[in-house]
């Protein structure tokens, strides 16, 4: 019989697609249906997965069945059925990956090199007044430059109305990989792994410091007239060490099972200037605390393109926590760090 069918397993009901002449076994998940085109697989898929199928507005959910060849029944909201997405064999992997990609991790800590040197944090100071002068003065009590009417729309903010859009000084970074350290045994073998970068990295540097160059801004979230992130964008130096620094770094922190992945092609060293989700939600009026942040860059971009914060050492490779403030001067507290020459 040929269309929809209900197969009962244990205390569960799937609806199945297709041609079928047995009934399914209940050893596996992934349940093996003949038919007269192709072998087909049912993959069930728990209720509670069903919104990251599906997506917004519902990308997720057609995008699988063209771009896999599958699918995807989702039940109705009374229907108390777990959805068998029946995919071509060897294909189900891609249900099970936008599942994952729906769901965001929740990282701890990143591994990151400190820019605490006086004379950028100066320059930076002298940026953030001149980015300042190029709104008007007249938004400065705003809780925002514009609003649309909608009740889901951006609230936009203004650097000069809101200052803490920019990073506190000390807290100048570059981060070279997110972690999720969620344990204390997790925690450890981060210490551990970057202690033991040490003299790998004093090996590879010789007796001459990393300097780097910070100059120029680019957009790392958003659009010119609707940004949640800018930054200054960061130079090697001619041997190109700061690369090789961070290449021997995420080798290391994947070796030890900490990150997915060492591919340095894919970083993009950065250091952020302004960033909406330094505003503090409770500084907000009532009826704007849910709604996305942005700031018009156009400004800044137009006459700040090239801004040079000059050169900068970086003194250490540190383990810190997201979130968090060290007393002492306000930067990211660190749970480990290591020093280079």
């Amino acid at each position: 019989m040929q269309g929809l069918h209900r197969v009962r397993i244990q205390n569960r009901t799937y609806r199945v697609f297709g041609v079928s002449s047995q009934r399914p076994s209940t050893d596996s998940p992934l349940v093996p249906v003949p038919t007269s085109a192709q072998v087909e697989k049912h993959w069930p898929v728990d209720r509670t997965h069903h919104p990251a199928l599906v997506g917004k507005p519902s990308q997720t959910l057609h995008g699988i069945p063209s771009g896999m060849g599958t699918q995807v029944p989702i039940p109705n909201q009374a229907s108390t059925e777990t959805t068998a997405a029946p995919t071509k064999a060897g294909q189900q992997t891609g249900i099970d990956q936008a599942v994952l990609r729906r769901q965001p991790t929740a990282f701890t800590h990143f591994i990151s090199l400190p820019l605490k040197c006086p004379q950028l944090q100066g320059r930076f100071q002298d940026f953030r007044t001149q980015a300042q002068a190029l709104y008007p003065a007249h938004l400065d009590l705003s809780p925002g430059v514009r609003v649309d009417p909608s009740p889901r729309a951006r609230l936009f903010l203004s650097p000069r109305g809101h200052p803490n859009l920019f990073i506190t000084p000390t807290r100048l970074h570059l981060t070279l990989a997110l972690l999720n350290l969620d344990t204390p045994v997790n925690l450890a073998r981060a210490c551990d792994t970057l202690q033991h970068c040490s003299a790998e990295l004093n090996d590879l540097l010789g007796a001459r410091p990393l300097v780097l160059y910070a100059r120029g801004l680019q957009l790392m979230r958003g659009t010119p007239d609707a940004c949640q992130v800018l930054c200054a964008g960061i130079q090697d130096d001619s041997d190109r060490r700061l690369l090789q620094v961070s290449q021997l770094l995420l080798t290391a922190f994947r070796a030890a099972g900490l990150i997915a992945s060492d591919d340095v092609s894919r970083l993009k060293l950065h250091m952020t200037l302004l960033n909406t989700t330094f505003v503090r939600r409770s500084s907000l009026a009532p009826a704007d605390k849910r709604r996305a942040l942005a700031f018009d860059a156009q400004p800044i971009l137009r006459h700040l393109h090239g801004f040079d914060f000059g050169a900068v050492r970086v003194a250490c490779v540190q383990l810190a926590k997201k979130g968090s403030v060290d007393k002492r001067d306000g930067s990211y507290a660190s749970e480990c760090d290591i020093l280079l020459p």
